[in-house]
């Protein structure tokens, strides 16, 4: 059994390296042709343990006190609106049957959502028109963005009107 094992083990050695920008991650190579060796860990002692024990406890605890007041401020916010006469009014009408006619209306696609406000970056679209924004939407530009993938940008007609031809 010893020598099946010693035999996966040398041939995963030979396919795997350490993932330099990973310090503790291994990606899998067909030749590792240089071998970068994991950061060595410092060694703590109790008594700095101890110390390092010390420091984070009270900060564990402020910050358990900080959700524990964002958690009691989120609920009492939840409970004051659940007993609003204005959201009261809303579920009475989300419950009707007109009220579910409209909502399964919507989740087939049957109503086209209102466009809204206008959502151009006018400083950075069109630096040299400012103010011409009528803040109603009136159709959209999708743009790639890097960090979140393309995306549909509402904007009211002055601001499409100004908009480059190139991101239309």
């Amino acid at each position: 059994m010893q020598d099946r094992t010693d035999h996966i083990l040398a041939a995963i050695d030979g396919a795997l390296e350490w993932d330099p920008h990973e310090g503790d991650a291994m990606r899998w190579t067909p030749e590792a042709p240089h071998r970068v060796q994991p950061p060595k860990l410092p060694v703590i002692t109790p008594e700095q343990l101890e110390g390092l024990t010390q420091a984070f406890v009270p900060l564990a605890m402020a910050m358990q006190e900080s959700i524990r007041q964002i958690g009691e401020a989120y609920a009492s916010m939840a409970r004051t609106l659940a007993q609003s006469p204005e959201w009261q009014a809303f579920v009475e009408f989300a419950n009707s049957p007109q009220g579910r006619t409209l909502i399964e209306a919507h989740e087939r696609g049957e109503i086209e959502p209102d466009p809204g406000r206008c959502h151009c970056f006018c400083g950075r679209r069109h630096d040299d028109r400012m103010g011409i924004c009528a803040g109603e939407a009136a159709g959209t530009v999708r743009y790639r963005s890097a960090s979140v993938g393309t995306v549909d940008v509402a904007m009211c007609q002055p601001c499409l009107d100004a908009e480059p031809a190139q991101s239309r």
